[in-house]
């Protein structure tokens, strides 16, 4: 729960300021490069989960789906005007 939090974090910063922005008292990282390291964070915790048996791997007919849907949904606000 922490990690995706933290996942949400750094989107919510990167929405505000953008992807490329930093803020240098905190460190070197763009947002983009903070947003990459709370994944990697989160699937090394639920890489764990899975390697203890306490979740299921996941399915990889599920994820590419969700990619399907995305992508659909992205053509959609394309096609609205509101994505370039």
């Amino acid at each position: 729960m922490e990690e995706c939090a933290e996942v949400q974090k750094e989107c919510a910063k990167a929405l505000r300021f953008g992807l490329d922005d930093y803020y240098a008292p905190a460190g070197d990282d763009t947002n983009r490069e903070s947003i990459v390291k709370e994944l990697d964070d989160l699937i090394a915790v639920v890489e764990m989960l899975e390697d203890e048996d306490i979740l299921e791997p996941g399915s990889f007919d599920r994820q590419e789906l969700k990619k399907e849907k995305v992508e659909k949904f992205l053509k959609y606000s394309k096609e609205k005007g509101l994505l370039t």
